[in-house]
């Protein structure tokens, strides 16, 4: 591809999602407005952002604080602030303005997602598109999730990112192997919060429940090895930064 013609993909690209961009900016406005001093710091932010510096400075994954499961056992998000810290800086504010970065990609899956379900191109999308956006931005919830230093919304977009593929699966069902990437994307969740574990559980039910119909199970064998598979490799990536193997975590 020529420079020329990627200028041209890149500027159509920018063109039709444009509703996203002003949904991002209205996020930036938003969110920056205190973003260091409101909420106020809770306790659990102080641990994750203390594993994250560990892994970032002594590479070594621990919360050397009082308590635990600040990141020290689910830790894809310790990993990420970790890269996030090492190219941004560490900060409380800067912590915190990755959630804000997050909420952005997450707005981007939703709105894939929405389009997924809907299937339908019209004047009337571009306002359902917007309200939907604005919507999920001043949702009190998800707010407060993308302002802090906690996993949350790194685990909705595992869950958004799992959804997509799951709904792909749905529209061509013998492609059996984005399930893969479903079941990658959930375990992903999952070593970031363990409330995706639910999500995951419905999904492999409704995965399940149409096997039975078909009368085959390639399909959930396909969204179980995307799961064990990306169960095994956060287990090795465990043993980069840590002395003891993570399955000893839940024997100690």
């Amino acid at each position: 591809m020529t420079i020329n013609n990627y200028v041209i993909k890149s500027g159509k690209w920018i063109k039709e999602n444009k509703i996203f961009f002003f949904l991002c900016l209205l996020i930036i406005v938003t969110q920056l407005i205190l973003l260091d001093k409101y909420p106020t710091v809770l306790i659990d932010e102080p641990w994750y952002a203390n594993t994250l510096y560990n892994v970032a400075y002594h590479q070594e994954i621990k919360n050397t604080l009082f308590g635990g499961g600040g990141g020290d056992v689910v830790f894809f998000y310790t990993l990420l602030g970790a890269i996030w810290t090492k190219i941004v800086g560490f900060s409380f504010f800067k912590l915190r303005l990755l959630s804000v970065f997050l909420e952005c990609v997450a707005l981007f899956l939703f709105l894939k997602c929405l389009n997924k379900l809907t299937q339908q191109i019209t004047k009337q999308s571009v306002y359902y598109t917007l309200l939907a956006g604005c919507i999920f931005i001043v949702n009190n919830n998800f707010f407060i999730i993308f302002r802090r230093i906690r996993p949350e919304g790194l685990s909705l977009i595992c869950l958004l990112v799992a959804l997509y593929s799951y709904m792909k699966w749905i529209d061509k069902p013998n492609e059996n192997r984005v399930l893969l990437i479903t079941g990658a994307m959930i375990m992903i969740g999952v070593m970031s919060h363990p409330n995706i574990l639910v999500y995951g559980i419905v999904i492999g039910f409704f995965i399940i429940w149409d096997q039975i119909k078909q009368r085959h199970v390639s399909s959930i064998i396909y969204y179980s090895l995307g799961c064990l598979g990306t169960f095994l490799l956060f287990m090795g990536l465990y043993s980069l930064f840590s002395d003891q193997t993570y399955i000893s975590l839940f024997f100690d």
